[in-house]
């Protein structure tokens, strides 16, 4: 899987099934980031289908996923109709929306993830009671095997690009700008990810619909006609009026 600055996410071919990205909400419109994905799943609860599942029938001509806005969280205090913009509240709900209703989405798996290091590293695993918490409400093993600097890791991932020993997740934090032949890299070794989420076929998985089509739009998501890649839309959020 990889992303880029202006936001994408995609998968390596040999991982089963697909991952699916969680959105993010963000200052910064159309601007995006890869956040670890839960394991793969079966089922439309916006999670990934499990190793052999089919994907949904008839995807639209359209490659881009048909945007259908998540319902059902609390009531916002300001709210605008552009997708653009995301809700926003004066205190903190009272009764959060869960995304998950049926549990972990995640069947155990591990995910291997490269990312920019946009902060000091973490603390490591066994000693990281956050992190111990993310996986075992994934239920899934997110492993940071590499957190890079900016500055080396246009280096670092050539020579991840090279191999094929790939994480599951790759962030292209430079965009095409990353390194030569990147539409070649996504083709030959990531996962085509357009049965699964062009057009309608979407649905299946709402918390990605839900991402704004300019996002997919703004970002390397298409190449040659085909999904490869999955923006996390950093939102901007909705203001009462002056």
């Amino acid at each position: 899987m990889a992303t880029d600055q202006s936001g994408d996410c995609s998968l390596r071919l040999s991982r089963r099934g697909f991952l699916a990205g969680a959105v993010v909400a963000g200052a910064v419109p159309l601007l995006n980031a890869c956040a670890p994905p839960a394991a793969p799943s079966s089922g439309p609860s916006g999670t990934a289908p499990a190793a052999g599942v089919k994907p949904a029938a008839g995807a639209a001509k359209n490659v881009y996923p048909t945007y259908v806005p998540v319902s059902g969280g609390p009531k916002p205090d300001y709210h605008d109709d552009n997708p653009l913009y995301s809700d926003a509240f004066d205190t903190y709900p009272q009764n959060p929306f869960k995304a998950n209703q049926g549990g972990p989405p995640g069947t155990g798996s591990p995910v291997s993830i490269m990312v920019t290091a946009y902060f000091p590293p973490p603390t490591a695993r066994d000693q990281n009671p956050t992190w111990q918490a993310i996986n075992k409400a994934l239920n899934s093993d997110i492993s940071m095997i590499n957190v890079i600097p900016g500055t080396d890791y246009r280096l670092k991932f050539a020579n991840i690009m090279s191999g094929d020993d790939l994480p599951d997740i790759m962030h292209i934090f430079f965009g095409y700008t990353l390194a030569p032949n990147l539409p070649a890299f996504f083709k030959a070794k990531c996962a085509d990810l357009t049965p699964y989420l062009a057009g309608d076929a979407a649905k299946d998985y709402p918390y990605l619909a839900a991402i704004p089509t300019p996002a997919w739009k703004n970002s390397i998501s298409a190449v040659d006609g085909s999904l490869y890649l999955v923006p996390i839309h950093r939102q901007m959020t909705s203001v009462p009026p002056a």
